[in-house]
């Protein structure tokens, strides 16, 4: 199972290249689309990922408030977050916004495929449930 995934990505095109290519990288995930902040929402809209990868730079403030916006609009997806320097200020707020991983330089090919493995066991476990609980319910 790939989890379709939506790059956000503000920063210059080498930074936009090196996400890309990581998530090539990984034969768990599968790359939908790359695009700017402002058209985000309605991409999400139109291409139904299962992931949503928000790169930081170059506003991280901007990039948060994005990431609080978009939790809000689309609670069922999973939000990575990246950013080149691991500022634990950063970090903690990401969390706190919903994001399921914060991604940086440091963190290397393992750390990504942890935090794959989590967001699709999450998501499976929600199929799941949600199959469980349609299986149990008597419809009129």
């Amino acid at each position: 199972m790939k989890l379709t995934t939506l790059l956000v990505c503000d920063a210059g095109l080498d930074k936009r290249q090196t996400i890309e290519d990581l998530i090539h990288s990984q034969p768990s995930l599968a790359l939908v689309s790359t695009v700017s902040g402002g058209m985000a929402r309605e991409q999400i809209g139109s291409l139904h990922p299962k992931l949503v990868w928000i790169e930081l730079s170059p506003a991280p403030v901007r990039g948060l408030s994005l990431l609080a916006e978009l939790r809000e609009a689309f609670p069922q997806l999973y939000f990575f977050v990246s950013y080149e320097v691991p500022d634990p200020e950063l970090i903690r707020t990401a969390y706190r916004l919903g994001a399921s991983d914060f991604l940086d330089a440091e963190r290397n090919y393992r750390a990504t495929q942890l935090a794959y493995r989590q967001a699709v066991a999450s998501y499976l476990l929600a199929l799941e449930q949600l199959r469980q609980a349609v299986g149990t319910r008597v419809l009129p």
